[in-house]
């Protein structure tokens, strides 16, 4: 009698999905419970990964903006007609004074492009938009030959290069015209920086790390937990107590 419900458990049992052979096994708890703990480490070990990545991407974020709004703050000096006021100062006369302004102010404008150009080339691989802002500003501001008049370049590193003595003698021209043009041209080169600077603060966050975001998500899609747990919608976890139940049953009837 007792064989035979022992068989007739064992065939149910290994319908509900269990790792009972034809036989019979006994249901296994200390093999559950490795598997659990198993399953809490992983979890854990998943769960850190997780937040450290969410920290990684919101300090990510944090540098992203806070160089942005620098990089427009440097731009904002030198563009919409602020090389002429920096230039003719407020008595409307070009001075060894107004020139050094302009050209610190350039400079300052060109060490907030490349420091965030670097900071784009380090963290391309965390999203789209971190790809598309830095194709934007990697781009030459204005004509390479006139940039060249101003003692200004575009690097192959997408960096901005300023020759600070040569600027500063364009500004002293004498001949009649020379300082206009080359005050219109940092001018131009100014607006373009400007409008990438405010293109990359209009960029969404989940643009920016996309991948970051992807990361987060396939390790939480790895958890083993979180795959039991799906697991037990439906019929799943009426399959699961059929297996304790029938396991009980069987070490009762061994």
């Amino acid at each position: 009698m007792v064989g035979g419900i022992n068989s007739l458990l064992s065939s149910y049992y290994t319908q509900a999905n269990s790792q009972v052979n034809s036989t019979s096994q006994i249901y296994d708890y200390k093999a559950a419970q490795q598997q659990t703990k198993q399953w809490v480490e992983e979890y854990k070990a998943n769960n850190t990964q997780v937040q450290a990545l969410k920290k990684d991407s919101a300090d990510f974020l944090q540098q992203y903006t806070g160089s942005m709004n620098t990089l427009a703050t440097a731009a904002n000096k030198l563009a919409g007609g602020g090389v002429d006021k920096l230039l003719t100062g407020r008595d409307g006369q070009v001075t060894d004074e107004t020139i050094k302004a302009t050209v610190d102010a350039a400079q300052k404008m060109v060490d907030a492009h490349n420091s965030s150009v670097k900071l784009l080339n380090d963290n391309a691989d965390r999203g789209a938009g971190v790809v598309n802002q830095l194709a934007r500003m990697v781009g030459d501001p204005a004509a390479s030959a006139g940039m060249a008049m101003v003692g200004m370049k575009m690097n192959d590193d997408g960096t901005l290069a300023l020759d600070i003595e040569k600027m500063t003698a364009a500004l002293k021209s004498e001949t009649p015209g020379d300082t206009d043009l080359f005050a219109d041209i940092i001018g131009e080169v100014a607006d373009s920086v400007q409008k990438d600077a405010r293109a990359g603060l209009n960029t969404s966050a989940g643009s920016l790390i996309g991948n970051d975001v992807a990361k987060m998500q396939s390790i939480r899609d790895n958890d083993p937990i979180r795959s039991f747990a799906q697991s037990m919608r439906g019929g799943g976890a009426y399959a699961f107590n059929n297996q304790a139940a029938v396991g009980i049953l069987m070490n009762l009837t061994a």
